[in-house]
């Protein structure tokens, strides 16, 4: 399971609407759906990275200090991360006042929403709301499997 924050320039006509959008055209294999790279996004990443090294920059005895589900990059004009569900309040703070300082803007998935701050109650309903989630996609892909096997089969699938 993971937590996922997406960092994004700034603009006008910036909602939940078009991140939404934005995250459509992600899915279906679109460039730059937030526009194009920019030296703020880029000088972001690096500041992150410097607080929390990516993946490959991490020798394997230090992989349990690691944040990161996976690593990231900016090279689609945005920067998706994706970190363990144990995430830190602290941490999301960290990531969302460097953004700031570089005049992004942090859209967190999971809440549907702009944090400004996260806090322990924040969090609370985070790990609620990520595991129901995970869980209903996992049932939903478990009931699939099953009708397909039904119907190519006629039983239940076994274990």
């Amino acid at each position: 399971m993971s937590y996922d924050l997406l960092i994004i320039p700034n603009s006008d006509d910036l909602s939940i609407e078009s991140v939404s959008k934005g995250l459509d055209q992600i899915e279906h294999g679109e460039s730059y759906p937030f526009g194009e790279p920019t030296k703020e996004l880029e000088a972001c990443a690096r500041e992150i990275w410097e607080h929390y090294p990516p993946l490959s920059e991490l020798a394997d005895d230090e992989m349990d200090k690691a944040i990161w589900s996976c690593d990231h990059d900016t090279v689609d004009g945005y920067m998706y991360m994706t970190m363990f569900l144990s995430i830190e309040t602290s941490t999301l703070n960290t990531i969302v006042e460097i953004a700031r300082k570089h005049g992004l803007v942090v859209f967190d998935p999971q809440l549907s929403t702009f944090p400004d701050t996260y806090t322990e109650d924040t969090m609370s309903v985070k790990d609620t709301e990520s595991v129901k989630q995970q869980i209903e996609e996992q049932l939903c892909g478990f009931l699939n499997d099953f009708i397909k096997d039904f119907k190519n089969n006629g039983n239940t699938p076994s274990e």
